[in-house]
Parts: structure tokens; C-alpha cells; sequence
């Protein structure tokens, strides 16, 4: 049996299993953490073969697990649903709470892992049932468990990085790189949905997904930049296609009516509503590049290897980026190279910073390591505070998005 390091904020010293069995993971939201929580999964099964993986998630993200080939079972955890039935169907909400305490008890656990350290998921952690040898591992300060982990140690590392903390606290030294990244598996069903969007007939040799929507307001990039931008591409020969959930639908063909058509007839195609994240997953893999806000699709795209182009402004590249070998960051002050290739030769803390006159030819790439500062603010910049983490922006009107113009991200597609 290996010890415990004694540093981990307040849990006792225990030893590490030799011989894990089962895990359970609990993740239970948002899209995009859940998705980019499966970064551990390969992990978890190279170090201990043959253990059988469940995984605690709510309704809404079940399906980015799907097909998961490391996922015994999805325990579902239908938090949203019961708090709706509770006021005036409390039976049946009750109904959904008992189901959902016999999927989390089914198993007995020798690890179960919280990687989410909310209230939410410290309820579901305790209520499952763990061996008496088990372990109980958190983030977050909460009563009753064995392995405390802090919610982040860094707040330049990425949050795939964060995922592997609790790891790293059993090992009692930093994980050795590169780390795994998310897992997504598309069904085969998702290649009809991709045939739709084209009409059934053979996709264009050049596409470009737009993913323009997010739920904070000041993630978006300005509509006319993707106008500006939809039709650069156009006179390039590339076709942009524009996704969405249902609820976007409106906006995007208003969009494309705004990107209008090239000189041979060609418009942009829309998605938004159409595809499944399966079916968004297909499209981005056989598109030229996926141009995406912060958001789920783009960290979809860059888990199953597409070329993505992340747009930054309010949130930081190298905390919410696209992981992935093929993926950039860019935002007003500069290009920057996914986590995952970073982290391949200087660790987590690391980021590659292409200035703005770059030749193209990597010559000014400038390396950026640890604790130093990126350089975010640029010349004729008034906002001091990006990355600011806020969803709204009375005063400067989003201005780290606005000063982030299509013909950067242009230059960096071409």
C-alpha cells in the first residue's frame, strides 16, 4: 500500500488502493465540463485495468457520454425534472428521486471522484454507496470526505489540467505529460444527420462551421464580423455552414441572409437545430475548420480532432480553450496554441503567444511560462480586466470582442 501525502486541506492520511475495482464519477454539469471532465476517464483505465467506470450526470449532458467506450453506466441524476414536479406532482417527483438513489446504490465503489465540487454533486457523492476500504474524493471544502482537493491550484491552468488534480494529490507529485484528452465518440447515426444538412448530396471540398451562439452575452462575437467573415470565405471558395441549437435557428438564417451569396450562386448553409452533438461532432470532422465562441461545440470539435479557431474575449484561452492537437485560441491580443500541445513540453502553466506580426512562418512565436502574465492588453484598448470572467459588460460594450476583427481570424484560417 502507497501512502498519502498529508497535504491535501484538511482530509486525513490514507493509503491508495492497490487493487480499484469500480469508480464512480460525478460530474453532473455544465455541457462543457462534463465533456471535458472525460479527459480522466483514460486514465482511470490505464491505471487500474479492467475497472468498471460509472459516471453521475444530469439529464441534460447524458448524451456526451454516450457510446463512451470507458463508461459502464450512466447514472442519471434528473435534479432539473424532480425541482419542477416537487411544487404540484411531489409523488412523481419522488418517484425520480427513489429511481435515481437505486442507480446510485446499486454498486458498491472503491473510489468515488467529484470533479465538480458544487452542493449538488457533494449530495449525490455521499449518497452512493463506497466499500468500507473506499474512498470518498473531492473538490471543495465538504464535510465527510477522505481526499480534499482544492477547486484549482492554478488559475492559469486549464481545466482539463484541474480534472487530474485530485490524481495528482494521490500520487503526491504533478502527473507526468501529456494528459489524455476528452472522449466523444459519435454514433453512426450522426452521418445521416451530416447528409441532411447537404442535402443528401456529397458535402463541398471546403466548408467552414460557424458556431456564433453561446448563453453569455458578451462570449458573442459581433454579428456583422461573422457577415464580414462569411463572406471572405465565400470569395475563397469555402461554404460557411452556421450551427445552433433549435432555439437559434431564427438568428442563423438571419445570418446567412445577411452573408448572402458568392459570385457563383453558393450561400451559407444552415444547422443550427438540426444535429444532434453527434451529428455536430461528424460535421466538424470533415469540415476545413470550425470558427466557434467559448462554448460546448467548439470543445466537441476539438475532442474528436477537427480544426477549430475558439474566439476569446471575456474568458481566458488557456483556462476554457479548445483542447485539442489541431485547435487555437485567438483573442485581441493574440493566437494562441491549444493546452494540449503546450502541455506535451512545458506543463500546464504554459502558452505560445504569436505576435501580430507574425510572417507566418512561426518565426515570432514568443513561449510565455508559468506565473508570468500574458500580454492581454493591446494598443488602443481602454477595458483593463479581460479575461474578466463576467457575462455582462456595461461599459465597454464588449469591447475584447469587438476589437477582435475577422480579417485576424482570417489570416489565421488562411
Amino acid at each position: 500500500m502507497t501512502a498519502w501525502p498529508a497535504y491535501f486541506f484538511g482530509g486525513r492520511v490514507h493509503s491508495i488502493p492497490d487493487n480499484v475495482r469500480s469508480v464512480l464519477v460525478v460530474k453532473l454539469s455544465s455541457l462543457g465540463d462534463v465533456l471535458l471532465g472525460t479527459a480522466i476517464l483514460p486514465y482511470l483505465a490505464g491505471r487500474w485495468p479492467g475497472v468498471a467506470i460509472d459516471w453521475a450526470v444530469e439529464s441534460e449532458g447524458a448524451a456526451l457520454l454516450d457510446g463512451n467506450p470507458f463508461i459502464r453506466k450512466r447514472i442519471l441524476v434528473k435534479r432539473r425534472e424532480m425541482a419542477a414536479l416537487l411544487p404540484w406532482h411531489p409523488v412523481r417527483a419522488l418517484r425520480l428521486w427513489r429511481a435515481c438513489m437505486r442507480d446510485l446504490r446499486e454498486y458498491q465503489y472503491d473510489l468515488i471522484i467529484d470533479i465538480q465540487g458544487l452542493a449538488k454533486s457533494w449530495v449525490v457523492l455521499q449518497r452512493a454507496r463506497c466499500r468500507a476500504d473506499g474512498l470518498r474524493i473531492g473538490k471543495g471544502h465538504f464535510p465527510g470526505l477522505d481526499v480534499v482537493c482544492p477547486h484549482r491550484r492554478c488559475v492559469r491552468r486549464h481545466a482539463v489540467s484541474s480534472y487530474y488534480e485530485p490524481f495528482e494529490i494521490m500520487d503526491g507529485r504533478p502527473l507526468a505529460y501529456p494528459l489524455s484528452g476528452p472522449v466523444f465518440v459519435p454514433a453512426k447515426s450522426a452521418q445521416t444527420e451530416v447528409a441532411e444538412i447537404f442535402f443528401g448530396e456529397q458535402p463541398p471540398a471546403r466548408y467552414v462551421i460557424f458556431h456564433p451562439w453561446t448563453t453569455w452575452p458578451t462570449k458573442h462575437w459581433p454579428e456583422e464580423h461573422w457577415v464580414d467573415l462569411g463572406r471572405a470565405l465565400l470569395a475563397l471558395g469555402a461554404t460557411p455552414v452556421i450551427s445552433g441549437s433549435e432555439r437559434d435557428a431564427r438568428r442563423s438564417a438571419s445570418l446567412a441572409e445577411r452573408i448572402g451569396t458568392g459570385s457563383d450562386g453558393r450561400g451559407a448553409l444552415i444547422a443550427a437545430g438540426r444535429l444532434t452533438f453527434a451529428g455536430f461532432a461528424e460535421l466538424a470532422r470533415g469540415a476545413w475548420a470550425v470558427v466557434s465562441v467559448d462554448s460546448l461545440p467548439m470543445h466537441l470539435a476539438a475532442a474528436v480532432g477537427a480544426r477549430v479557431i475558439s474566439l476569446h474575449g471575456p474568458t481566458d484561452p488557456m483556462r476554457t480553450g479548445p483542447w485539442g492537437r489541431r485547435a487555437l485560441g485567438v483573442n485581441v491580443a493574440g493566437v494562441f496554441l491549444s493546452a494540449a500541445v503546450c502541455a506535451d513540453h512545458k506543463g500546464p502553466g504554459a502558452f505560445v503567444n504569436r505576435a501580430e506580426d507574425d510572417t507566418g512562418d512561426g518565426s515570432s512565436l514568443r513561449l510565455v511560462q508559468g506565473d508570468k502574465e500574458p500580454p492581454w492588453r493591446v494598443v488602443g484598448m481602454h477595458c483593463s480586466k479581460m479575461p474578466c470572467l463576467e457575462k455582462t459588460c456595461p461599459r465597454y460594450k464588449t469591447e475584447c470582442m469587438r476589437l477582435l476583427t475577422p480579417e485576424k481570424v482570417l489570416s489565421v484560417l488562411a
